[in-house]
């Protein structure tokens, strides 16, 4: 009989029983008795204290019902707990990598020239090309230590040399993306323009090239 009123004593135990729904937030169902199992006017109370078959079933029935929740439950917030578990670690940039691709873009231009280079092929300064740059309209990434500037954005005449006329308005499309991407899409061939913008602002294509630029960029996307 002892151990009848001990099983029945633990059966009324205030344990919470909790249900979690998973989405951004986990939201916990308030505590409840074990007692509140006892269906109304069953008896399973003092049919336990005298041993009744009955009442003991019903309570293991009841008793594994809570366990199956409690199951629930931890499995909820293994998930949980994954979800809200901080992001591994980005892997850092290869510069080794970044350097065979950038190497890679220059040679489908034509080739890099230095700031003095630049400077010499157009008869002004090195502070004159610089500012050019600055403003957006020549085409010069850093490379290292110093700017390298895509040979195919010059167009030669009579043995003059200038930027590709439509060049700015492609590069004004490109600030925030940077000098790297703009020549990117410069140097490699584009389905719409059937060539490289680079050879489509040669042959006088400047609008084809900044319409292909903005697709390019989803700049057209509602």
């Amino acid at each position: 009989m002892m151990a009848m009123d001990l099983l029945y004593q633990s059966y009324r135990i205030n344990h919470s029983v909790a249900a979690v729904r998973v989405s951004h937030t986990a939201a916990f169902m308030a505590p409840r008795p074990l007692k509140a199992f006892d269906p109304p006017d069953a008896g399973l109370a003092p049919m336990s204290l005298s041993g009744h078959p009955q009442a003991l079933a019903d309570m293991a029935t009841q008793l594994a019902g809570m366990a199956a929740r409690f199951a629930e439950m931890a499995t909820c917030l293994a998930v949980l707990a994954k979800q809200a578990a901080p992001p591994a670690a980005a892997t850092a940039p290869d510069p080794n990598r970044f350097a065979e691709v950038s190497a890679a873009l220059l040679a489908r231009a034509g080739g890099g020239l230095s700031l003095t280079q630049g400077a010499g092929l157009l008869g002004v300064s090195r502070q004159a090309v610089h500012k050019r740059v600055k403003a957006g309209t020549l085409l010069g990434m850093m490379n290292g230590a110093g700017l390298v500037l895509p040979k195919a954005q010059f167009a030669g005449n009579n043995g003059r040399f200038e930027a590709l006329s439509g060049l700015a308005q492609v590069l004004r499309l490109f600030k925030s993306a940077g000098g790297w991407a703009a020549l990117q899409f410069l140097a490699e061939r584009d389905p719409n323009l059937a060539a490289t913008p680079f050879e489509a602002l040669s042959a006088g294509r400047a609008n084809d090239v900044v319409h292909a630029a903005r697709a390019y960029l989803d700049l057209d996307e509602a």
